[in-house]
């Protein structure tokens, strides 16, 4: 997992984000669950992350991009953020993660029963 912060020095939403959002219990649910941050230095407006401000359709910042390996493609958030903002993206992620491996787990169980019949010693309950 990762998450990106698009700022700039002169980006007075960007310092004000980061003076109420990014607080040491949102850096320590990022430490908790491995998700790395990274920050893209807009100051001096290089080509490069202006390409990738473009991919998301902004024309400047503050962007801020999380992706997880449950989502398919990063995922943009608010340009305002706050930290029970941040902390219910992470959480709603794990949950969906948990859900998708519960769903795969079901699935897996239910290939099997219909493979062996009934021949297992129980009964799966997915619901």
């Amino acid at each position: 997992s990762y998450f990106i912060n698009f700022t700039a020095a002169w980006c007075i939403t960007c310092k004000v984000n980061e003076a109420v959002a990014f607080s040491d219990e949102v850096f320590n649910k990022f430490n908790e669950e491995n998700i790395t941050y990274l920050k893209a230095d807009w100051t001096n407006r290089n080509s490069e992350i202006a390409g990738e401000i473009e991919k998301y359709n902004r024309s400047g910042i503050p962007l801020y991009l999380y992706w997880d390996k449950t989502l398919d493609e990063p995922m943009v958030l608010n340009e305002i953020l706050t930290e029970n903002y941040l902390m219910e993206v992470i959480d709603q992620t794990l949950i969906n993660s948990l859900f998708e491996e519960l769903l795969k787990n079901c699935f897996r169980l239910f290939q099997k029963k219909h493979w062996l019949g009934d021949k297992l010693p129980y009964q799966p309950q997915c619901s």
